[in-house]
């Protein structure tokens, strides 16, 4: 049984060690070019609404004093967003 916990033990050390690993080999890539993906955020919400039909139930806009209010985002960090709640704060499931 001691032999078990032993290389249980070895075994977990040997995963922190591997998964703390700071090798930053992949630094020299080059970044990757998104410039084809050019969607604003009303856009991507209107294809969320779509893809969840029923099941989406955010129905109220967030502005921009709701924003920095409730998340506490600074607006001076954000180029653009859409944002949307329930008017109801929680799920009637």
């Amino acid at each position: 049984m001691k032999k078990i916990s032993v290389a249980l033990v070895v075994l977990l050390c040997s995963c922190f060690m591997i998964s703390c690993n700071n090798n930053k080999q992949n630094n020299t890539e080059e970044q990757a070019d998104y410039s084809e993906f050019n969607y604003t955020t009303n856009e991507i919400l209107q294809n969320i609404k779509d893809k969840m039909g029923e099941a989406y139930l955010p129905n109220v806009d967030i502005d921009q004093t709701g924003l920095e209010q409730k998340f506490g985002i600074d607006m001076a960090d954000v180029e653009e967003f859409s944002a949307q709640e329930p008017m109801i704060g929680f799920h009637p499931d």
